[in-house]
């Protein structure tokens, strides 16, 4: 069905195609993305970015740079990975921890398909398929979810997937 739904929402502007995994811990999401990188891309075409690593201040640097915290000359493993593989799952591992800076950026390469690197040279992620995964329901109206849910401008941009867990007491 993902290919099917790649097809509905194209643009031809954005990456090929933009999910969001939701639910609770244990629910299967990475597995599901694990699934999907097995199956349709492949294991050298799947890069992981873990947002709780990228919580501080200085996160966004860190994302771009190989040299921790300092715009240095060298690009990091993220932007070099994208580089030398345009048709990549990009996983975004629990993005709601990631910092304000780093959201920011994630947002625009969805929204405009591609980055600009430390060089001013503009990193194309048109093949690219996101994956970004949250802890989150949607029972908290705080939460990182809620605060999506009612962005409609970021409907556009990627679609949801919810995940909740298996009522094993059903089938018993």
């Amino acid at each position: 069905h993902l290919l099917e739904m790649n097809v509905e929402i194209k643009d031809t502007k954005r990456p090929l195609l933009s999910l969001m995994f939701l639910g609770p811990v244990g629910v299967g999401k990475s597995l599901a993305c694990e699934i999907i990188a097995e199956n349709l891309f492949g294991e050298d075409n799947v890069f992981t970015l873990n947002m709780s690593l990228y919580q501080d201040p200085y996160s966004l640097k860190e994302l771009l740079s190989s040299n921790k915290g300092i715009y240095g000359e060298e690009s990091s493993s993220f932007i070099k990975k994208i580089k030398t593989h345009p048709h990549l799952l990009l996983i975004i591992d629990e993005v709601d921890k990631a910092n304000n800076e780093v959201l920011d950026f994630i947002h625009s390469i969805l929204d405009r398909g591609g980055f600009f690197d430390l060089k001013g040279k503009y990193i194309d992620m048109h093949n690219a398929m996101i994956i970004m995964n949250s802890n989150y329901g949607f029972s908290d109206e705080n939460s990182f979810s809620s605060n999506i849910k009612r962005d409609k401008q970021t409907h556009k941009i990627f679609r949801f997937i919810l995940f909740s867990p298996y009522d094993y007491s059903v089938n018993t």
